[in-house]
């Protein structure tokens, strides 16, 4: 089990080569840094990486396997159903075209 430390320096390496990525490669790996952050119980953080990669699906890629990313996210937030942060990002999740996904 990696420790507290490991976990952060690993999701800030994560958080940072999104920055560098090019927008499909961002989108995916923002749903991963979404699912990181949740592991870490940081909510907040959590649905700012996956509402980043949604911006980007709605208005600049395509990419299915960014879909599936935050789809599969959008899974471990149940327990935060009542949030309406979370009601959201499910709204815009469910709003993204067809093809999309």
């Amino acid at each position: 089990m990696p420790s507290a430390g490991q976990v952060e320096r690993a999701t800030s390496a994560l958080a940072s080569s999104i920055d560098h990525a090019v927008p499909r490669d961002q989108a995916v790996r923002s749903g991963r840094l979404a699912t990181a952050r949740l592991a870490g119980k940081d909510l907040d953080g959590a649905l700012d990486a996956a509402n980043r990669g949604l911006g980007l699906l709605e208005t600049k890629v395509h990419s299915v396997r960014a879909v599936n990313r935050l789809t599969k996210f959008d899974g471990y937030l149940k327990p935060y159903a009542a949030e309406p942060a979370v009601a959201e990002f499910r709204e815009r999740l469910r709003a993204l075209p067809a093809m999309a996904a």
